[in-house]
Formats: structure tokens, sequence, C-alpha cells
């Protein structure tokens, strides 16, 4: 038996059509290549059709799937993962940069797909996964507040 690419999603998440705007749109996975940096890369993507209009389009889930096929070319974690890694300490973006210096703005734009952080971002983003590391960067930011206060500095507070 074939097996059928066609999903079928509940009624309470209906995708409408940006032509005629009705709520008749079927969703099939279908094979994207694409060309990133000179090379050719395949996705799975999910391609709306408007059984109304007969438009086809797709939209911000087929954009993920291709970051995160690209994301994976490069051999760096992806934003989902980014976004796992501060969320398992329940740390904001301000808390989880503050305790990191990582900027909160780039950090964001790693964790929504936006941008793709370089090589070296991946591998210290890949060693906070691990528990003991974020706590190491915790004790040598104490320690460091420690000596500046020890040496007549006042820690900057935020407005």
């Amino acid at each position: 038996m074939e097996k059928s690419n066609l999903i079928k999603f509940p009624q309470n998440e209906s995708i409408q059509c940006p032509v005629c705007e009705q709520y008749n749109v079927q969703t099939t996975i279908e094979n994207d290549t694409f060309t990133y940096d000179a090379v050719e890369l395949t996705a799975s993507i999910p391609v709306r059709t408007c059984n109304d209009c007969g438009f086809r389009f797709t939209d911000e889930i087929a954009e993920e799937v291709e970051h995160e096929a690209i994301c994976q070319h490069l051999g760096v974690i992806i934003p989902k993962e980014i976004g796992a890694i501060r969320k398992q300490y329940q740390l904001s973006w301000t808390e989880f940069s503050e305790i990191t210096t990582l900027d909160e703005v780039s950090l964001a734009h790693w964790e929504n797909g936006e941008l793709i952080q370089n090589p070296v971002i991946d591998k210290f983003l890949y060693l906070l996964k691990f528990p003991e590391n974020l706590e190491r960067l915790k004790k040598k930011n104490a320690d460091n507040l420690l000596i500046l206060q020890q040496n007549g500095y006042r820690a900057r507070q935020r407005v």
C-alpha cells in the first residue's frame, strides 16, 4: 500500500488561503531542493494547496524546515535546540545572556531561526547543554564581581 503524503489538520488548526481567504486547504509534504552557499540541499517541506482556488503556497513552517536543513548541513545546533538549552535552566533571554555574556538580541535571532550562529558560538552553546558548565560560568561571574568589589569597583545596576 502506498503511503499518502497528505496531512489532515484538525478543524482548530485550519489554514487560510492567502488568495481567496477560504479554509479549504490541504497540506502535502514535498521534497524541495534549494541552493545554500553553492550547495544543493533538499528538505521535505509542507506545501499548502487551496481546494477552492487552486493556489499553492508555503509558509513559515517550510522556512523553519529549510533553516534546519541548512543548520544540519553546517553541523550546527538547530534553533529549537538552542531554545531548549536556555529553557532547561528556566532562564529568560536576559538572564541567560547575563550569565553567558552572549548578546541577548543575537541569542533571540539564533533561537528564532533568523540567523545561524558561527562555529565558535555553536560549540559554546553545545557546552551549555551540560549544567555543570553553566554553573562554572555563574561561579566565574561571582568571582569576577568579588574581585571588582575588592578593587573598589561597584556593580553597575540595570535601569
